[in-house]
């Protein structure tokens, strides 16, 4: 993993959108956190940075001892526990966010209304979503009959809000329907839930691990744009408020560095 991507994907049109997204996130975390000198509150941006930047380097290895020896059984687990992880990366993003970029409620799921989606760039990860479910999940009929239960499990296993939106996820997928980006929020949330709250374990509604696997390699990959876009467009806003109202050699300067390091290849994430 370079410097120059701090995250790998399983899938080339996620790499792709990645690159895109990260020639924006790259300045505009740096101005920011060249900032937290003058505003402390701003290092909680930074915690997400480092937590988000932890997670997608994150290098999971089994010992022999533990009897699990599939390939596609073993990366379920690990699967699992890296979307939980880049959840919380996420998670915390949505309240350093708040006032900058407001949800439209408290749900984790329904967050922001469809023009702030556009505006974020969520919308197109929603769509890139849609788009790698539908070839490489539901495409064919036997993989979608070995779905049902996985989703069935998610449904019976989570409650109130949660469930709901888990229902409408197993609804479009038995009517063919495309998914976006709240199915992939409300898989993110009911999967972390069941991880960490339920104990599950990798077998949950279907021994079909490599369907599964399928899953969650889409699901990992989503979420984490997510998270980057979603910091992305913060950092923005921070930073070109910063500029309209800071003296001289503040936020002037940190608008500089927007410019600055869209040319610079040596600048990754803030260390930790």
């Amino acid at each position: 993993m370079s410097i120059d991507q701090p995250a790998k994907f399983f899938h080339p049109p996620a790499s792709d959108m990645f690159e895109r997204i990260f020639a924006d996130y790259r300045p505009r975390s740096k101005a920011l956190l060249q900032l937290i000198k003058h505003d402390t509150t701003l290092s909680r941006f930074d915690a997400f940075n480092k937590r988000l930047k932890m997670a997608c380097g994150l290098s999971i290895e089994f010992s022999d001892d533990l009897g699990i020896v599939r390939p596609d059984t073993r990366a379920c687990y690990v699967l699992m526990y890296r979307i939980t992880d880049v959840w919380y990366a996420f998670e915390h993003l949505l309240s350093v966010a708040d006032a900058e970029i407001p949800r439209a409620s408290d749900s984790k799921i329904v967050l922001y209304s469809p023009d702030v989606i556009v505006a974020t760039g969520l919308a197109e990860v929603g769509h890139l979503f849609g788009r790698l479910i539908a070839e490489n999940v539901t495409r064919e009929s036997s993989w979608r009959r070995e779905l049902y239960p996985v989703l069935a499990y998610f449904v019976n296993n989570t409650q109130r809000g949660t469930k709901k939106a888990l229902e409408q996820v197993l609804a479009r997928v038995k009517a063919k329907e495309s998914l976006g980006l709240g199915d992939l929020l409300a898989l993110s949330y009911g999967l972390r839930n069941l991880y960490v709250h339920e104990g599950v374990m990798a077998s949950m509604g279907t021994k079909d691990y490599a369907l599964k696997r399928r899953l969650y390699e889409v699901i990992l990959d989503c979420l984490t744009l997510a998270a980057f876009a979603l910091g992305s467009s913060y950092a923005e806003r921070v930073v070109t408020k910063w500029g309209s109202k800071v003296e001289t050699g503040g936020a002037a300067a940190a608008q500089q560095a927007v410019a600055a390091d869209r040319a610079d290849p040596a600048f990754g994430i803030s260390s930790v």
